[in-house]
């Protein structure tokens, strides 16, 4: 036990032998400059320069007091303090006050609330947890700046927030939603998926029709508790979707023809630049400048009169800058996603079908951060993660009366 006392203490002692000799400081300093003079002694601090601003300065001098007890008194005076947060760290935060004790001889007062729920039913009716949305239903419904998950928020048991696409779907996350496209798994479907998720990558106007189960998933889709977001985009006359939207904050390019009688092919783009005309984030004097961009393109054939097979690509480009106001710190993220699958639908009686997927996909994602001090770079960090996937699956399913079917099929993946 001596051993490791004599170490502890040493350390222990480190920052106050790095400050002896030290100026001590005079009234009217910058609390910041206070707190550098600690990081330079050796804490480890840990502070917000919007919680502590040039405007806060120091009401005493130093005098004979150590570096640490003078910074605490200082950032009392201010309402803040110096919270350890372990491993030696210190994080500068609000004093919160404290709560008044309720005095007990208070006429009323209770040791004991027992509270007992009525019985009677709120709601008479119960609802389905299997939602389909089509095209036309869609259309009517107003969607925030475009935004296709918009169109679920109000069903029972979902909830998005709102700067977000992602649904929480009965107390989950968005990565527990189980999200296909054309019976192709998307494992990344929104923008900025670190940066609160604020779109899906599918344009609304190219959906035919939309399932979202919040409970009860069939046993074939798996790997998710979350719940299922099931998209199939248009089989329809390619031209009634064509279009094209320019906006100050967005864009969009859509287009399609058919080819002969039994093909056609459509294509869609868009992009988002909000920075263009307002911040998207404000955090003081610091930017902070998302850039988001998707491209999705479907051919479609018929294969016979009872099948059809499609190939689809659907890309998916984001960015965000953000720099301090003093340019101390600049970070820079970026997300690139590419998919690639081809779809085999065949029905081959009145009560026998199949399908078949057959993709392939690549998630790229790169983070870097720099902090500077004086011009010098300090901290520098950089990280670097690629995903490809190569999926196929089969399944088929066979209607044995009308209140009875089977299914039966299996899933391969390769991460």
């Amino acid at each position: 036990m001596r051993h490791l006392c004599v170490p502890a203490l040493a350390l222990a002692l480190l920052p106050l032998c790095l400050g002896a000799g030290a100026k001590p400081l005079d009234a009217g300093v910058p609390l910041q400059l206070v707190i550098e003079e600690l990081r330079a002694a050796g804490y480890k601090v840990v502070f917000s320069r919007e919680l502590v601003g040039s405007d806060l300065v120091t009401g005493s001098a130093q005098d004979s007091r150590g570096l640490l007890e003078y910074a605490s008194a200082e950032l009392r005076r201010h309402g803040l303090r110096l919270k350890p947060v372990g491993e030696g760290a210190l994080i500068v935060t609000r004093i919160q006050p404290a709560r008044p004790a309720l005095p007990r001889d208070l006429p009323g007062y209770l040791d004991e609330v027992v509270v007992t729920p009525d019985r009677f039913d709120i709601a008479q009716e119960g609802f389905e947890e299997t939602r389909r949305i089509d095209a036309a239903e869609l259309a009517d419904t107003p969607l925030r700046v475009g935004e296709l998950m918009s169109a679920v928020e109000s069903l029972p048991g979902v909830a998005i927030g709102s700067e977000e696409a992602a649904p929480r779907i009965r107390g989950t996350t968005g990565r527990d939603v189980l999200f296909l496209l054309d019976g192709f798994e998307i494992y990344q479907p929104y923008h900025l998926p670190d940066f609160r998720s604020p779109f899906s990558l599918v344009d609304p106007d190219s959906v035919d029709e939309m399932t979202v189960h919040t409970g009860g998933m069939p046993a074939h889709y798996g790997d998710r508790y979350g719940g299922l977001i099931e998209i199939e985009t248009s089989r329809e006359d390619p031209e009634l979707s064509r279009g094209v939207a320019l906006g100050s904050a967005s864009s969009r390019l859509a287009w399609g023809a058919r080819l002969g009688a039994k093909s056609q092919w459509s294509i869609a783009a868009r992009a988002w630049y909000p920075n263009g005309v307002i911040d998207t984030v404000d955090v003081g004097d610091d930017e902070i400048a998302p850039r988001m961009s998707d491209v999705f393109a479907k051919f479609q054939t018929a294969v016979g009169t009872r099948g059809h097979l499609s190939l689809e690509a659907l890309a998916a480009d984001d960015s965000i800058h953000f720099a301090s106001a003093e340019g101390d710190e600049l970070v820079d993220a970026a997300v690139e996603s590419r998919y690639a699958w081809t779809r085999w639908v065949q029905s081959w009686s009145t009560r026998s079908a199949s399908e078949t997927v057959l993709g392939v996909g690549r998630i790229e994602r790169r983070r870097a951060g720099e902090s500077r001090n004086e011009g010098e770079i300090e901290n520098a960090v950089r990280d670097d993660r690629t995903l490809e996937f190569t999926a196929f699956s089969q399944r088929f399913t066979f209607r044995l009366g009308e209140n009875h079917l089977l299914e039966t099929g299996f899933d391969m993946r390769r991460l």
